[in-house]
């Protein structure tokens, strides 16, 4: 039992002990998951092994990153990476389509597979794209219903230094949220308030800071599932993931496209 129901808080160590590790392959493939760090943290690290882990669990056929600097991830080739989110439109009509041809399909046979990730890496800036654009809205309220059965699904990572530069929509309709510490106040707050205090007052705002802080350790991160209805204890809905950098991991080809690889302009020095 949480520590507001006692004469004290429980301590950070304590709560530690109650949180088990998150398990990759119960994330649904529809999933709007929310990966929140500073700099030079480890969420490309935590992304490319949550990816790896979920690979062994779900099929997907293409991995798409949208991403300023280009950096990291090895695993995808040029054609599928893109510096602005101009192409978002069009991955997400071409999901539409194929869930509504396969909609019509009777045998199974002539259903097209078209399991996407998503990969939105540090797009919240000083230009404020994520809470500009109302397509990222759409994906976290709506992205869901871009999935059809197990043979189209559209799952949406993340990526963001900074909390608050996630629009509210997307805040508050994030599946799974994974954060560790913060060297920023008001960021820390930020977290805290949505994702900790699970009982209100001043005992359950501390203890709120306690489990926060269970997260301090090199790729440590809390996983908050948004998912879960009712919440009367922390394991009922917050998780332990660590990432585990491996350079197997980086060598890995999550595209299944031979020209894609042959045509490849990008090339990666692993490192961690």
């Amino acid at each position: 039992m949480s520590g507001i129901h006692s004469d004290r808080c429980l301590e950070t160590d304590e709560i530690g002990k109650m949180l088990s590790d998150w398990n990759v392959a119960d994330c649904a493939p529809d999933s709007f998951i929310s990966i929140i760090a500073p700099r030079r943290s480890g969420k490309s690290t935590l992304c490319e092994f949550f990816v790896h882990e979920y690979r062994k669990a779900h099929k997907v056929d293409a991995i798409f990153l949208f991403s300023k600097t280009q950096s990291g991830f090895p695993q995808i080739p040029s054609k599928y990476r893109f510096r602005t989110l101009d192409k978002l439109d069009d991955i997400i009509n071409i999901q539409v389509k194929v869930k509504n041809h396969n909609m019509k399909q009777k045998i199974k046979r002539n259903k097209v597979k078209s399991r996407v990730i998503i990969i939105l890496d540090d797009f919240v800036g000083g230009q404020k794209e994520l809470r500009r654009n109302k397509m990222m809205d759409s994906l976290a309220t709506n992205g869901r219903h871009l999935s059809g059965d197990e043979d189209v699904s559209l799952m949406t990572i993340c990526l963001s230094q900074i909390f608050t530069g996630l629009s509210p929509t997307i805040r508050l309709n994030t599946d799974y949220t994974l954060f560790t510490s913060m060297a920023n106040r008001l960021e820390r707050k930020a977290l805290v308030d949505a994702y900790c205090c699970l009982h209100s007052g001043r005992h359950g705002l501390k203890e709120g800071y306690n489990l926060f802080d269970v997260c301090l350790g090199d790729y440590v991160f809390l996983c908050c599932n948004g998912t879960q209805a009712n919440k009367r204890d922390y394991p009922d809905y917050m998780y332990l993931y660590k990432a585990k950098p491996s350079k197997k991991i980086s060598k890995e080809k999550w595209i299944k496209d031979d020209e894609a690889w042959k045509n490849n302009t990008q090339h990666f020095e692993w490192c961690i």
